[in-house]
């Protein structure tokens, strides 16, 4: 069993309701360059099995790549699926996960703050309900929309607040 940051063990069961009726919102910003393929296909692997198992069958889940240099992607960014259920999403996470499509530019802020911005191509539609974004990466906070990253930190903060979502970050670092 691994141990998470703050010391407990990842049991791979989540904090949600995970047979419910309560609707879960989970947008994912996933970094798809080279050194995290492996990842991604945990990612992956969980929705998949989600799906089969009928877990979180009432949540959505909307894929946003960065690091991301396949189709529709607009400076190595990209809505891959708005939210659709975790059967899809799992097959748009394998599919985008591609070598060929690995980028470099790994802004995993940007997404963060379009994910409630409607002006943005990376806007999430989300429903009255449990709004979640989780961050899967392998490097420090980057970001290009703001003066400095604490100023987009901010910036997201006020928008999380406002929009009532929360945001969580995975960075897999080096052992």
């Amino acid at each position: 069993v691994s141990q998470s940051r703050y010391g407990g063990p990842c049991d791979g069961i989540t904090d949600e309701n995970e047979n419910g009726t309560t609707q879960n919102d989970f947008a994912l910003i996933i970094d798809y360059s080279g050194s995290m393929h492996s990842v991604i296909d945990s990612v992956a692997d969980a929705l998949c099995s989600w799906s089969r198992q009928g877990v979180l069958q009432n949540s959505r889940f909307a894929v946003i790549g960065i690091g991301y240099a396949g189709p529709g992607n607009d400076r190595e960014m990209a809505l891959l699926t708005d939210f659709t259920d975790s059967g899809t999403a799992c097959d748009v996470i394998r599919t985008a996960n591609n070598f060929q499509f690995s980028g470099a530019v790994e802004y995993q802020l940007n997404p963060a703050y379009d994910v409630g911005d409607s002006n943005s191509s990376r806007y999430v539609n989300w429903n009255d309900s449990n709004k979640r974004v989780i961050i899967f990466s392998d490097e420090e906070l980057q970001q290009d929309f703001a003066s400095n990253v604490q100023e987009a930190i901010d910036l997201i903060v006020q928008q999380c607040t406002e929009n009532t979502y929360s945001i969580s970050a995975y960075i897999v670092t080096g052992n």
